[in-house]
């Protein structure tokens, strides 16, 4: 089978933003006396907000501010973003060039920004 079109979701696949996550809640777990939190990151990964809460109350317990939590996280990983940039997945580059060689159309979706648009 030939491929016409790729279509990428940059979150995750064409950046290593779920380091830079794991890093912040690791920092913002300190700063709200429950410890490094980074690894439950991959406990939350492709879940809803409201799932990602419910996991973060089942790990850290059911009075866990996880709204706050999470909003602390964010601007943690913003402020990186900011002063160094958003980190390029590794693997990346190297499949995006065999692609091009291979003269597929590529086609970029930022998932926060369809999401946003579908959010009333």
């Amino acid at each position: 089978m030939k491929f016409k079109a790729v279509v990428f979701d940059m979150d995750g696949v064409m950046f290593d933003t779920e380091s830079v996550c794991m890093k912040s809640w690791d920092t913002v777990g300190e700063e709200m006396g429950i410890g490094k939190a980074g690894y439950v990151v991959y406990k939350t990964l492709g879940m809803t907000a409201q799932a990602a809460i419910n996991i973060l109350q089942n790990e850290f317990g059911k009075d866990f501010d996880a709204k706050l939590f999470k909003q602390k996280g964010r601007e943690c990983s913003y402020k990186y973003f900011n002063d160094f940039g958003v980190p390029e997945n590794l693997f990346f580059t190297k499949h995006l060039n065999i692609l091009k060689k291979k003269d597929i159309s590529l086609q970029w979706l930022l998932q926060q920004a369809v999401t946003a648009f579908f959010i009333i």
